[in-house]
């Protein structure tokens, strides 16, 4: 199934500052990017990389002086995304099994702090079978339990805030699904991507969680 994205960004800067955007769709094994674009106006001196992982790009872009400028970014994205069968009963894999960019992401983070929460996830989950039981699960429980309120945290927030207050945006559903997956060591990251007929539009935050048999169960939340 092939996408169009596109976003438009626009700023007024005050002074030397140097942003890093990170709007770029991803080439993955279920998505491949067929054709992107990129204006800046007016034109200014940027260059860009990718992430240790060798596929996540980012954009640097350095103001010397005052101005206004925007950005337009568009792509055409294929994406072959795998339904996965609720049936399917692969069993957890042992940590010392997991590939060391993998086991990467089993870590407490600043805003997931999964060592916190063991307790809570091994007590609310701990007894589903399967790790897409548990995933399931964590997501449903969510779903029920935190009241998606825009506006109600900010950068500070993190997921031990949001399971506390019981409210949060997107952003915080992300956070505290990873940090509940991995407190169970089933790894989980964090992504934003272009949401299709987000209203309004906009950059939407999801996580990622990690089976050994399948691959990557890509988690929406809200």
């Amino acid at each position: 199934m092939k996408f169009n994205v596109k976003s438009s960004l626009s700023y007024n800067v005050n002074g030397p500052t140097t942003f890093i955007f990170n709007i770029h769709a991803l080439n993955t094994s279920s998505q491949t990017v067929l054709e992107e674009n990129l204006t800046i106006d007016p034109a200014i001196n940027h260059d860009v990389f990718t992430a240790h992982d060798g596929r996540s790009k980012f954009m640097r872009l350095k103001i010397q002086e005052p101005c206004n400028f925007s950005m337009s970014y568009s792509a055409i994205v294929d994406m072959s995304y795998k339904i996965i069968d609720e049936n399917n009963s692969e069993n957890l894999v042992s940590v010392v099994e997991l590939d060391s960019y993998i086991a990467s992401f089993l870590y407490p983070s600043r805003y997931c702090q999964s060592d916190k929460l063991m307790k809570f996830s091994f007590k609310e989950f701990g007894h589903y079978a399967t790790v897409y039981d548990k995933v399931l699960a964590i997501t449903e429980w969510i779903y029920n339990n935190i009241e998606y309120t825009s506006g109600s945290t900010d950068s500070q927030t993190s997921a031990i805030d949001t399971i506390t207050e019981r409210v949060g945006v997107c952003r915080d559903f992300a956070h505290l699904g990873i940090a509940l997956c991995r407190a169970l060591s089933i790894p989980a990251r964090y992504f934003t991507g272009y949401a299709y007929q987000l209203n309004p539009p906009d950059f939407h935050a999801c996580f990622e969680a990690i089976s050994m048999a399948i691959g990557l169960y890509l988690i929406r939340l809200n």
